[in-house]
This record gives C-alpha cells, sequence and structure tokens, in this order.
C-alpha cells in the first residue's frame, strides 16, 4: 500500500468528515435538537441540495464513458453483493435478510458522495456524483422497499422516483443539452446557495447520528464490513476487469464506499425494526468510512 497516497487521500477527506463530527458535537452538547437536526435535513434535501446539483450539472461538461459500461458496473456489484448478504443471512436463519442485505448496500451517495466527489476532482467529481446517484437511488429504494416488505404501498413508489434530487438532476441534464445559459445574477444566487449545501448537509447527518448500547456490536460491524470494504472492492475489480475511464472508476469506488445512508434508518424505523439496530449500523459505517475511503483511494 501507497503510504503517500493514504495520507493524501485522508487530507483529502478530513475537512468533510470534520464537518461530520462537528455535528455530532453541536448534537452532544445540545446547541442542536433532534427537531433542529430534522429541520436542517429537510431543508438540505428539499431545497439546497436540489438547487446544487441543478446549478453543477446544467453548468458542466461530462467526461463520457460507455453508458452500457458503466450500468455493468454499477448493478452488477450492486445486486451481487445484496443477493449474497441475502442469501449469507437467509441460510444463517435470520428473519428478516432483506433488512441485512439493504443495510449493506444502500449508500448514503445523496449527500457524502457529493462532498467526496467535489472534494477529490471539483465540479467534475461532484458532476459524476450527482449521475451516479441518479442511477443508484431508485435502485437502493426498489430494493430496500421491496427487502423490507414496503412495495405494496403506493405513496413510496412514487417517492422512489418523484422527490426533489431526481427532480434536480433530470432538469439539470435536460438544461446542459438545450441551447441555453444561466444569467449572471441567477448564477450568482445558485453558486451562494451550493457552496452553503454540502456544509450544512455533512453537519446533518453528524447531528442525526444516534448512539445506543447494545450487547450485539457484530451486527454492525459486519455490516460495516461489506458495506465499507466489500462492496466497493467489488465494483473495483468489475471495473477495473470491463476497462471503465479512470475518473468514472473513482466516481463509482467512492459510491459504494460510503456508508449507509440515514434514509435506510428512517424506512427501517417505519416497517417496524428496532431503531437501535438501524442507528448502530448507520453511525458505525459512518465513523468507520474514514479509514476504509483513504485505504479504497490507494487502489485508484
Amino acid at each position: 500500500m501507497d503510504l503517500e497516497t493514504l495520507l493524501l487521500s485522508l487530507k483529502t477527506i478530513t475537512p468533510v468528515f470534520s464537518l461530520i463530527l462537528l455535528g455530532v458535537f453541536l448534537r452532544v452538547f445540545h446547541v442542536l435538537h433532534h427537531e433542529d437536526a430534522s429541520l436542517l435535513s429537510r431543508m438540505v434535501f428539499r431545497l439546497f441540495l436540489p438547487i446544487l446539483l441543478f446549478r453543477t450539472l446544467a453548468t458542466t461538461t461530462l467526461p463520457s464513458t460507455p453508458p452500457v459500461l458503466l450500468v455493468l458496473v454499477i448493478l452488477l456489484p450492486l445486486l451481487g453483493v445484496y443477493g449474497a448478504v441475502w442469501g449469507v443471512t437467509k441460510g444463517m436463519k435470520w428473519n428478516h435478510p432483506g433488512f441485512l442485505a439493504s443495510a449493506s448496500t444502500w449508500s448514503n451517495v445523496a449527500i457524502l458522495g457529493y462532498a467526496l466527489g467535489e472534494a477529490f476532482d471539483g465540479s467534475a467529481g461532484l458532476a459524476r456524483a450527482a449521475m451516479f446517484s441518479a442511477f443508484v437511488l431508485p435502485l437502493h429504494n426498489v430494493m430496500a422497499f421491496w427487502g423490507m416488505k414496503r412495495a405494496d404501498e403506493p405513496h413510496h413508489k412514487h417517492r422512489i422516483f418523484w422527490n426533489p434530487l431526481m427532480v434536480a438532476i433530470v432538469a439539470g441534464l435536460l438544461f446542459s443539452l438545450l441551447p441555453l445559459s444561466l444569467s449572471p445574477p441567477i448564477t450568482v444566487l445558485l453558486n451562494q446557495v451550493g457552496r452553503a449545501s454540502l456544509p450544512l448537509a455533512l453537519i446533518a447527518i453528524g447531528a442525526s447520528l444516534r448512539f445506543h448500547r447494545s450487547s450485539s456490536w457484530y451486527l454492525p460491524l459486519g455490516v460495516s464490513f461489506v458495506k465499507l470494504v466489500l462492496l466497493p472492492l467489488v465494483a473495483y475489480v468489475f471495473g477495473k476487469r470491463l476497462g471503465i475511464t479512470p475518473s468514472w472508476l473513482m466516481t463509482t469506488v467512492i459510491g459504494f464506499a460510503c456508508p449507509t445512508a440515514i434514509s435506510f434508518f428512517v424506512v427501517s424505523e417505519k416497517v417496524g425494526f428496532p431503531p437501535s439496530q438501524g442507528a448502530m449500523i448507520v453511525s458505525f459505517t459512518t465513523l468507520l468510512s474514514p479509514v476504509s475511503i483513504g485505504i479504497m483511494m490507494t487502489l485508484l
């Protein structure tokens, strides 16, 4: 392993995770309460991040890579690891294999993936991360709702594709294809909102983390290994074998190396799983992800 590359990667991601840690401290010292963190998360999801994504995709030219290869590099590892966890869990007589399979594959690409993409490769990295999320977010939702027995609810089916992030991604891509340009005042406004988006989103993640006393440490640790090590490694192998561009390989590996999304905790709690289990998985993967992401970057 190249120690210099590892240290450079850790130096790059330190500011990102420092903001998450700041959110944790704000929650611990009661500067932000649970209600404040929920409000901040809704503001980021419904307003700030959509504006950032629209501005980025509307004004950035994406590096090209064959679409079929990119879809395969994303789809095969995601479905393969999901199916493997499902099968192993089922073989161990666990009653809810969809819970662990979803926890092991549902990445926090909608916030942390964007921040890391921008940290490593500027606006082009952010744009690729947005494109990556446009493909995997619906898959995460479909797999989770199906695996945790939510596919029969029309309300959730509707939200899989119709949410502010998906609308902003589609709108930004369409705008970039048209012979249009943003006026200077609008550009300034979008840039100002965009600069605030990711710091607020990262603080909201930290403030939303929950820790519970539990004797079952093996469960979140096992999920952390699959989510932070196995899934990105499988994506790396597929990407190298299929020959996608280095920039898209980096985006894919980082996207899959992101911790389990807080959305997973929200969904699992709503369908009746113990809140402590989902909270511990999200918290463990988030706290361990800086090391795993730094190590993964040494492969690229």
